[in-house]
């Protein structure tokens, strides 16, 4: 299981100080995160433009489909050992890797009433600390190469209803 509660949503607000625009996140989640459904959204103005931009990933038997929301278009791979250690579920790392990350248990903290595990990782081009409740990341504050990105959970609900077809690619998106 990905997540220790059978289903939930998420929203975030991530800040990245490469084109510090606010990016909305969403996460909704059910049958332990077997079935994920994750959102992000921004607008900027550059050079009398606007830019919208707007990604959605579905996760579901065994695919992951990235689909930009704006062309209508995606891509489907299967899920790979990196997909499943981008979670930051770290229980799932081997020692060697947990050497070389450097990875630390940090204080337990609190974000939106959940007491998170904090971790904190290190390699020579990313290092970062990662708030995980329940499997689910609840803030984060990761560095690659000088690139800053932060995300903290604004809103949390859990074992909800969920709706079955936002986890089903839009009927108008070409997958190539």
């Amino acid at each position: 299981r990905k997540y220790g509660i059978k289903s939930g949503f998420v929203e975030l607000d991530i800040q990245n100080n490469f084109i510090n625009v606010p990016i909305k996140s969403t996460l909704w989640f059910d049958k332990y995160g077997d079935l994920e459904m994750s959102e992000e959204r921004s607008e900027m103005e550059m050079m009398g433009q606007k830019i919208i931009t707007h990604t959605r990933r579905i996760t579901r038997d065994g695919f992951i489909y990235t689909i930009d929301m704006v062309k209508k278009t995606g891509t489907k791979a299967k899920i790979n050992s990196f997909a499943e250690l981008n979670s930051f579920d770290f229980s799932k790392y081997s020692e060697d890797l947990l050497k070389k990350w450097n990875i630390k248990e940090l204080p337990e903290a609190t974000v939106l009433n959940k007491k998170c595990k904090v971790t904190s990782f290190e390699s020579s081009s990313m290092k970062g600390t990662v708030y995980i409740w329940q499997g689910i990341n609840l803030n984060s504050e990761i560095n690659v190469s000088g690139m800053e990105m932060k995300s903290k959970a604004t809103k949390l609900e859990t074992n909800i209803p969920v709706k079955k077809d936002i986890f089903e690619v839009p009927a108008d998106v070409k997958i190539l």
